[in-house]
């Protein structure tokens, strides 16, 4: 690993010019460094690319790096006022390695700490791979952001692109986020200390609420230019590229044309995290896709992590030991993940969520809770799903075979099936004793009776549309997910799903 010495590195680029006179003064002027063995920079590199960039229309998206959007006008002066200096957590030893590397990538600089209006907690965490990162702890920071809504691909988005022994590669971006500048007005906002120093980012760190967007955004620019003329459909998720092809030689040739395309860029490549070889089973967004099985499933590392972890939650509520909130919250982010490869997972959630909830709505997110036995079905739920990891059987490019038409009224339901070339008729009268207060619980049932009134006609089929004119139903099934009045008549939905 390269060390440099001295104290800092010099804001020297266009952007970091624009510093008023007064925050230049209260910056701590560096030494001169000389790193050990010479490395690729990333600071400001893409600025330095941004001849090649004006010729896609990028060059501004570049130059203005990632700015603050504050929720209101008093929200610098709320993060003045809560300020505080805290030093960094976790393995120290990785911690420091990590910073000095920062400083001679410079993609951190050491100033006068008067300059800094909010001090934030670093700390790092290991990744899959056995590395570290470093992490800004920019909680305060993005409280007071407005929130932007994008959309980000997702499993689903990847089996819509995928065909039958498609061949895949991957090319992974190095130190992805420190390719974007920090705007001028945020970099005050981005300030930690370590020991005696102060440090601020001059670069995108991890942490900040909208550090994903700005790079998707800055990112997306570069990759359609690149996808023109190609055949392979590329997929991006952050810093992770997935291209795919059903030819063997033209997926080798244009993968090397999109690294050396991204390269010209500005864009720094991660050759040892990316799959440059085209194979038939990749790992992409946390699963293993099999383009021979066509199937996909967790990866053993995953499926430990996760074994671990409700071993734990078990224990805790077994012997009813306090939890915190946030192992909690954590635990239902990554159960969310598997909501792709399990049909039921969304309706197992439902439980865990409600007291993650009210535990938040009561005392807050450092707070503890305590679980009853009630919820111990849910966890063995889970422990046992995730052992088994039954893969997920990919649908590709499946032909609609049938359309089931509902509808419902406070008296009663039908449905029309519409199968190859004939149409089926049903309709019935509530029961008396059932209690659907509401228009949604009424459509959801008349779904689920469809279902059972036509499982003889329906078994084998591969796939099956549901027309309903309710939102929510339409809504809810895309979804596998909904409010607690109508998850038991959804989830009894997809098992007669899964079961035809």
């Amino acid at each position: 690993m390269p060390f440099c010495g001295g104290r800092g590195a010099k804001l020297d680029s266009p952007v970091s010019r624009q510093e008023t006179q007064s925050q230049q003064e209260l910056r701590v002027e560096p030494q001169n460094s000389q790193m050990e063995e010479k490395s690729e920079e990333i600071r400001g590199r893409l600025v330095r690319f941004r001849e090649v960039r004006t010729t896609i229309g990028a060059e501004g998206q570049v130059m203005m790096g990632i700015m603050p959007f504050w929720t209101n006008e008093n929200s610098k002066q709320i993060l003045k006022n809560m300020s505080h200096p805290t030093q960094p957590r976790g393995n120290l030893l990785q911690y420091h390695l990590l910073l000095q590397e920062e400083i001679c990538q410079k993609i951190v600089i050491q100033v006068n700490p008067l300059y800094i209006k909010l001090f934030s907690p670093t700390f790092c965490i290991p990744k899959r791979d056995g590395s570290y990162r470093q992490i800004l702890n920019a909680r305060a920071t993005n409280e007071q952001t407005k929130k932007i809504h994008f959309k980000m691909i997702s499993p689903f988005d990847v089996q819509q692109a995928l065909l039958k022994d498609s061949y895949l590669t991957s090319i992974d971006i190095k130190s992805a986020f420190n390719h974007i500048t920090v705007h001028p007005s945020l970099k005050p906002y981005l300030g930690f200390q370590v020991e005696d120093r102060s440090f601020v980012y001059i670069d995108m760190p991890f942490g900040l609420r909208l550090a994903p967007i700005v790079f998707t955004k800055t990112f997306q620019m570069a990759q359609a230019a690149i996808k023109k003329g190609l055949s392979s459909t590329i997929l991006q998720y952050s810093d992770d590229i997935l291209i795919i092809n059903q030819n063997p030689l033209e997926s080798s040739k244009e993968t090397q044309l999109v690294k050396n395309q991204l390269q010209k860029f500005g864009w720094i490549i991660d050759n040892k995290k990316s799959e440059m070889e085209q194979m038939k089973e990749i790992r992409y967004l946390g699963l293993i896709w099999n383009m021979e099985e066509m199937i996909v499933k967790m990866p053993q590392d995953r499926q430990i992590n996760l074994l671990y972890q409700l071993n734990l939650l078990n224990h805790q509520t077994q012997q009813r030991l306090e939890v915190q909130t946030r192992q909690l919250a954590k635990l239902i982010g990554k159960l969310q993940f598997l909501k792709f490869q399990f049909q039921l997972a969304s309706f197992h959630q439902i439980k865990l969520n409600r007291l993650k909830d009210k535990a938040v709505h009561k005392r807050g997110w450092d707070s503890t809770l305590r679980f009853k036995h009630t919820i111990l079905s849910e966890l063995y739920w889970w422990y046992t799903t995730i052992t088994q990891n039954n893969p997920l059987q990919l649908q590709i490019k499946i032909q609609q075979t049938a359309i089931l038409t509902t509808d419902a009224s406070r008296t009663g339901w039908g449905v029309e099936l519409k199968l190859e070339q004939s149409e089926l008729l049903q309709a019935s009268t509530w029961k008396k004793s059932m209690n659907l207060r509401s228009s949604n619980q009424r459509e959801a049932r008349a779904i689920l009776y469809a279902l059972r009134k036509f499982k003889l006609q329906l078994a084998g089929i591969d796939q099956l549309a549901v027309q309903t004119d309710n939102q929510v139903a339409v809504m809810n099934l895309q979804r596998k997910a909904s409010a607690a009045p109508l998850a038991t008549t959804l989830r009894l939905i997809f098992q007669e799903a899964m079961q035809m």
